[in-house]
């Protein structure tokens, strides 16, 4: 949002009357022709005794050469002294090429930052069901051979053994 403020300084003078142009057109005071207060336009207003301009929510319509004039205020007869053309210039607004930069950096970030939980909860539920699929799908334990009535009991404890001391691990 643009905006500027005017301001008409007086080096000398006692009641000064102030008004203001902008492209050699007269701006509206505040009273009407019958002293009613008239409101203002939502472009600008007036204060300090009217010397002050204040220009708001500018857009490029409102471009163009401001100034001020003044007389005295009980001799309506007096010429009016005006002050310099002052440009005020309201381009459109425009994104910046560090503001584009901005925000195409941070969009790739967010992309990437999305990308990388993508890719990290696609790995976990694939390791999920690698350790599902190895219990599921995985044969079972070989059984021992049967020990013979003709085997001794040494034969047996140790055939015993060997098939207590067998494990499994699952991962899930």
């Amino acid at each position: 949002m643009a905006a500027a403020r005017l301001h008409c300084h007086l080096s000398r003078g006692t009641f000064p009357s102030f008004s203001w142009l902008v492209n050699n057109s007269l701006l509206p005071t505040q009273t009407h022709a019958h002293s009613h207060p008239q409101p203002l336009s939502p472009h600008y207003a007036l204060a300090d005794g009217t010397r002050t301009l204040m220009l708001t929510n500018l857009s490029p319509r409102d471009s163009g050469y401001y100034r001020c004039r003044v007389r005295d205020s009980y001799d309506d007869s007096s010429p009016w002294m005006e002050s310099a053309d002052v440009l005020v210039q309201v381009a459109e607004a425009t994104i910046t090429s560090i503001e584009a930069i901005s925000i195409v950096f941070c969009c790739f970030l967010f992309l990437s930052l999305v990308g990388a939980v993508a890719i990290v909860m696609i790995k976990f539920h694939q390791q999920a069901h690698v350790g599902v699929n190895a219990t599921t799908d995985s044969n079972p334990l070989p059984l021992s051979p049967i020990a013979s009535e003709s085997q001794d009991k040494q034969d047996t404890s140790s055939i015993d053994s060997d098939v207590q001391n067998q494990t499994m691990e699952i991962t899930i």
